[in-house]
C-alpha cells in the first residue's frame, strides 16, 4: 500500500513539475528556461563534485528517517515527532546545500550565514538529548552520531574563525562537512535497520527479536 501510494506521489510531482518547465518555456522562452535545465559545469570535470555528494547524502539521511516514520509502530509510538522532524531537518539542509539558503538569508540579514547552521545544530542538540539519543554506548550508531557532530563543530569553527583566504581554510571546512555528513548517514542508516528490527536501541533487539525478525523479513 505504502509502495503504491509512494508511487503515485512520485508520478503527481513529476507532472507538476514537467508542467511547470513547459508552462516557463511556453510563456518566456528558451533562454528563459534554460536556466532550471542547464547542466552543472565549471571550467574543470567534477565541477562542484563535493556539494553534489553532500546533497545526495543529506536526501538519504532524510530519506532513511522517513523510513524509519513507517516502520514506527514496531516501536514507541513517541518516537514518531523525532523520524518526523529528523526528516524535515535533513531534507531542508538537503536543498540548503543546494540552493545555499543560509548564505543568502546571512547576505541579506546581514549576519554570519554560520549562525544559522550553529542555531539548527543547537535546536538538534536539544532534541538529541530529549529523546536520549545523546546517551553514549559502544556502538555503531553511538559513535556515527558523535564523529557527525565533531566534523560539524570543527566545520563552524573554521567558517566562523578561520582566514578567509588562509592556507587550506576553504579544503579543511569543506571536507569537514563531507564527513560530517558520512558520519550522520551511518547513524541514519544504523537508526533504520534498528527500526526493522523493531527495537530503538541495540540492547532492546535480543537474539530471540533478531531471528524472529529475519524470519519475516525472508
Amino acid at each position: 500500500m505504502l509502495k503504491k501510494t509512494s508511487f503515485k506521489i512520485g508520478i503527481l510531482l513529476l507532472i507538476i513539475y514537467s508542467f511547470f518547465i513547459i508552462y516557463n518555456e511556453f510563456l518566456f522562452g528558451q533562454l528563459h528556461v534554460r536556466q532550471y535545465l542547464t547542466d552543472i559545469k565549471g571550467d574543470v570535470i567534477l565541477f562542484g563534485i563535493n556539494t553534489t555528494f553532500t546533497t545526495i547524502f543529506l536526501v538519504l539521511i532524510a530519506y532513511n528517517f522517513f523510513l524509519c516514520t513507517v516502520n514506527y509502530k514496531k516501536s514507541e509510538k513517541s518516537d514518531l515527532p523525532f523520524f518526523v522532524f529528523q526528516t524535515a531537518l535533513f531534507l531542508y539542509l538537503a536543498i540548503d546545500e543546494r540552493f545555499m539558503i543560509h548564505e543568502s538569508l546571512g547576505y541579506h540579514l546581514g549576519f554570519k550565514d554560520a549562525f544559522l547552521l550553529v542555531s539548527i545544530g543547537l535546536f538538534e542538540l536539544i532534541i538529541l538529548y530529549y529523546y536520549k539519543e545523546l546517551n553514549w554506548k559502544k556502538t555503531v550508531k553511538s559513535y556515527a552520531l558523535y564523529l557527525g557532530g565533531l566534523f560539524f563543530g570543527i566545520m563552524i569553527l573554521i567558517d566562523t574563525f578561520g582566514a578567509k583566504n588562509g592556507i587550506l581554510r576553504l579544503s579543511f571546512e569543506d571536507l569537514s562537512k563531507t564527513w560530517a555528513i558520512f558520519f550522520l548517514f551511518i547513524y541514519s542508516f544504523e537508526f533504520y535497520k534498528l527500526m526493522q528490527k523493531g527495537c530503538k536501541n541495540e540492547e532492546q533487539c535480543t537474539p530471540k527479536d533478531i531471528t524472529n525478525t529475519n524470519k519475516g523479513y525472508n
